[in-house]
Order: structure tokens, then sequence, then C-alpha cells
């Protein structure tokens, strides 16, 4: 690639009408995910890290993919407590895909639930809690690449927001969760 071709990635971002961006991400983080893009049939595609298949590269795919490579990289979650689309039930017939959610250690229950969603904030907010609900998972992240969102549940109380940093939340809940 010469230097005035653009990165797989800008091609991708460029080519959408939605709203994504990378500004949570590191230039390190970045370069990573683009490192799981091919072209294949005039089409970018992704490796998804946790079940080793190409996707169509879609700017909500890139995000997802980056948030699962700062799970795995950064925080140091394992494959195994890592799922993405991961279908919920609600009762007996409604269902929904959770983009990306991080286990408990009993790889049962989860942990961390993120919803990656387009700019409308409301929709996906309203999402993620009801899925933090049906799961109990005490964690929710929303983020469409340029913003993130924080919810935090406790006990059967309804995920409410926190301003903390992730990584702070992330740590309080697992001393709560050990202790």
């Amino acid at each position: 690639m010469s230097k005035n071709t653009p990165s797989k990635i800008t091609q991708i971002f460029s080519a959408s009408d939605v709203k994504h961006g990378l500004s949570l991400f590191t230039d390190r983080e970045i370069k990573a995910v683009e490192g799981l893009i091919i072209e294949q049939d005039g089409k970018f595609h992704i490796k998804c890290q946790i079940k080793d298949k190409y996707k169509v590269a879609k700017p909500e795919e890139i995000v997802r993919q980056l948030w699962v490579y700062r799970l795995l990289n950064e925080y140091n979650y394992p494959k195994e407590r890592i799922d993405v689309e991961k279908v919920i039930y609600f009762g007996s017939r409604d269902s929904g895909l959770v983009d990306v959610v991080v286990l408990q250690e009993d790889l049962q229950h989860p942990y961390i639930i993120f919803e990656i969603k387009r700019p409308q904030r409301t929709a996906g907010l309203e999402q993620l809690k009801s899925y933090c609900n049906a799961e109990g998972a005490p964690i929710g992240v929303w983020s469409n690449g340029n913003e993130m969102i924080r919810l935090h549940r406790v006990g059967d109380r309804s995920p409410e927001q926190v301003k903390r940093a992730i990584t702070n939340l992330l740590e309080g809940a697992k001393r709560e969760w050990q202790g």
C-alpha cells in the first residue's frame, strides 16, 4: 500500500453513512485490528478474533473487533470468556443478539455486556439495559467507537449509568463478585 492509499479502516468508514468512530482506541489497537482485514471480490472482510471466521467489515464490526482486541490484550480476559453475537432470551419467545459478552469465570453467566450501536443513544441504551436485566450482568457498556457509556447493575436493580473509568468499574465489580 502506498503512502497515498488510505488504510482499509479509513476506506470502510468513509464509505458508510453511519457515524461510528475510532477515537476511543489507540493507534496500536487500530493497527492490530487493521491486520485482521482482507479484501476479497472488491469487499473488505474482517476476521473475528473469537469465532475465527471472516465477516463483512462494516463499521460496527470494526468497532466490535476493537473492543474484543482490548478485552483480550489490555484487560487480559481469556478468549474462552468472550463471546460475540450471543443469543439471549427474554421469557419464552423473545430473543436478541448481544454484540459482545464477557462471561464470568464459570463460563455460563454474563459479567459484561457490550452493545455496539449507531449514534442514536436511547434505543441502544434501553436495549443494553434489557440485556443486562435479562441476563443478570452487573456491567453494561454502550459504544459507537467515539463515545462510551457505562452501566452498573447492583443486585436486582435496573442498570444505572456511571461516570467512572471502565477499568475502575471492572475492578469494582470483580471485587464485588469475589468477595
